[in-house]
C-alpha cells in the first residue's frame, strides 16, 4: 500500500470516525442542557457558544481564542471544563491544540 493511499484511507476512518461520535453524541446528550451548561454564569453567553462551535478539531485554541474574542489563557480553562463534562475532547498536534466538540450548538 503506498503512502497516499494509506493517508486517504486514514483520512477516511478519521471521518467514519467522526461521524459515529457526532451520531452517538446526539443520542445521548441534550443539546439545551450542554449550552445551558457551557454558559453556565457567563455574562456573554453568545461568545462562548461561538467558542464552542469552533471546537471542530481543526481549529487551534488560539484561533478560537481570537475569534470568540476571548482571553486564550480564560478559553483554555473553560475548554478544559467542557472536556471535563464530556462535551469536548482534545487533539494534540505538539505544541497546538484543537478542541473538538462532540455536537454543536444552534
Amino acid at each position: 500500500m503506498s503512502e497516499e493511499s494509506l493517508v486517504k484511507t486514514l483520512n477516511s476512518i478519521k471521518d467514519q470516525f467522526d461521524i459515529i461520535i457526532s451520531l452517538l453524541a446526539r443520542q445521548t446528550l441534550d443539546q439545551k442542557e450542554i449550552k445551558e451548561t457551557i454558559t453556565k454564569g457567563a455574562r456573554d453567553k453568545k461568545r462562548l457558544i461561538t467558542c464552542f462551535n469552533l471546537c471542530d478539531g481543526k481549529t487551534p485554541l488560539t484561533e478560537i481564542a481570537k475569534a470568540g474574542k476571548m482571553d486564550p489563557g480564560n478559553l483554555s480553562r473553560q475548554v478544559e471544563s467542557w472536556e471535563n463534562d464530556g462535551y469536548v475532547f482534545k487533539i494534540r498536534d505538539g505544541q497546538k491544540t484543537f478542541p473538538k466538540a462532540l455536537i454543536r450548538i444552534p
